[in-house]
């Protein structure tokens, strides 16, 4: 009888795929905050002076992420930048700069906080204010689209602590609605492990004949020592 084809021994087992992850569990590595300050003030400046944006940051004005940072969008309290912005006008009589600008919850309530420093109007002394609240900030919405979140305020206000560097300003002035973005880090560029696969067999399995009585050719046997050395003696002249 006919042997048949060897099955698999086993089946093989599907890989898994990963499901895409959630917003919260994403790892963002890039984004920037982009925040224009107060556009009227912003024009007033480039009549009078000039205003230079540094240290990475960018245009009207955009602050990049400051790496190292753990985020969780789910329980986000806090979100540092880089950057700074130099605002000049009047020969120096007007004399501004904001850096390291960080978007930040405390007791309940968001606020915008930067490194400051500014000529006063009333001694023209440079006053190194430290890091303060900016703006008091309101009405935060997080969206997420694939990778990239988007964070943005409802309203944005002077805090009392920062109408001494801006001099002509009080409390609770409009300031330029701040926006965040954030990309999320890309995938690994390794190519990922295979799941099981099942191994074709080396060899095509051999179908043994059936075995005929007085059917079954037999091999001729190889020429024994003694043979052929009679054979060589019978050619020999």
């Amino acid at each position: 009888t006919a042997t048949q084809s060897p099955s698999a021994s086993a089946t093989p087992s599907t890989p898994t795929t990963s499901t895409s992850p959630t917003a919260s569990a994403q790892t963002y590595d890039k984004g920037a905050l982009n925040w224009g300050i107060k556009s009227t003030f912003i024009s007033y400046v480039s009549r009078f002076g000039t205003f230079t944006a540094g240290d990475g940051a960018t245009g009207t004005f955009s602050f990049p992420l400051a790496s190292g940072q753990d985020i969780d969008l789910d329980d986000l309290t806090s979100l540092a930048f880089t950057g700074n912005v130099h605002l000049s006008a009047h020969d120096g009589v007007l004399d501004i700069t904001l850096s390291n600008l960080s978007v930040v919850q405390e007791e309940g309530k968001w606020v915008l906080k930067a490194t400051a420093s500014s000529r006063s109007m009333g001694t023209g002394e440079m006053v190194e204010y430290g890091e303060i609240v900016i703006a008091e900030l309101d009405g935060i919405n997080v969206a997420v689209d694939d990778d990239v979140a988007t964070i943005t305020f409802a309203s944005a206000v002077l805090s009392e602590a920062a109408v001494p560097v801006f001099g002509s300003y009080a409390a609770g002035t409009e300031m330029d609605l701040p926006a965040i973005t954030l990309t999320a880090a890309t995938a690994p560029t390794t190519e990922p492990t295979e799941g099981p696969t099942t191994s074709a067999p080396t060899t095509a399995p051999t179908t043994s004949a059936p075995t005929t009585p007085g059917n079954t050719a037999s091999a001729t046997p190889a020429p024994s020592a003694s043979s052929s050395a009679t054979d060589v003696k019978e050619c020999t002249v």
